[in-house]
């Protein structure tokens, strides 16, 4: 499989961009450029438009106006048969885990390889580099429901991985988590971005925000700063 990351330069520019769901703008006027190697944390209060920004990067929701460029490739143009080529450039980690209850570990983080049309000794090879690399390679065959929200999670950025995405969308990945797991969780997004790729994570963390290179912070739709975190670590929290 070819690695779908970039060298430098942009691998994200957002012109204009909006989402309306009837009269409601769930995003207006979104401008804004991410270089690769960037990681990026996107926050806001409840219903300020995280998801939604994340849903428009991978195209599970079209944007209602303005342009999106995301790896070369024109989002708001793109039509179905392009949609596998968008795929492969991005991995995505949701708070609920999004993994089939009915295939194994290995065949969920499999699918992603299998939808690409890899071949199947490199998948094999694959999943097997990427459990491990979660610390999951020996829960293989175990079903989703006897894992723990930190071992779905692991699982998950596995399959995130996989196909050597070029950004990695983080939907909340530790919200529902324990901070130990939640920790485990950043160490792998970290190591990501160490090796090149570009990391957007939307979180309404503190801990996780503080020292934050770079923040975009969402209300009502529109982005009200994009700038460092340069507010303190707060306090550790009470076990």
């Amino acid at each position: 499989m070819e690695n779908q990351r970039q060298d430098s330069g942009p691998v994200i520019r957002m012109f204009g961009v909006g989402k309306r769901y009837g009269a409601k703008a769930a995003l207006s006027e979104v401008s804004l450029e991410i270089d690769a190697g960037e990681f990026v944390f996107l926050t806001g209060p409840s219903g300020a438009g995280k998801s939604t920004f994340l849903k428009l990067l991978y195209l599970a929701e079209p944007p209602s106006e303005g342009q999106i460029l995301l790896a070369g490739m024109n989002l708001a143009r793109m039509g179905r048969r392009q949609l596998p080529r968008l795929r492969r450039s991005l991995g995505v980690v949701f708070q609920d885990y999004k993994l089939i209850a009915t295939r194994n570990v290995y065949e969920n983080v499999a699918l992603v390889l299998d939808a690409a049309g890899a071949d199947p000794g490199y998948t094999k090879k694959k999943v097997r580099v990427v459990l491990k690399k979660v610390g999951m390679e020996d829960r293989m065959a175990s079903h989703p429901p006897a894992l723990s929200g930190g071992e779905k999670q692991r699982v998950a950025v596995a399959r995130a991985l996989a196909g050597d995405p070029a950004v990695v969308l983080a939907d909340e990945p530790t919200g529902s988590l324990d901070p130990v797991s939640a920790g485990i969780i950043m160490d792998l997004l970290l190591d990501f971005h160490r090796a090149g790729g570009t990391v957007i994570l939307a979180t309404h963390d503190d801990h996780l925000l503080a020292g934050a290179r770079r923040v975009l912070v969402l209300d009502g739709g529109r982005l009200v700063y994009d700038g460092p975190n340069d507010l303190p670590a707060p306090k550790a929290r009470r076990p």
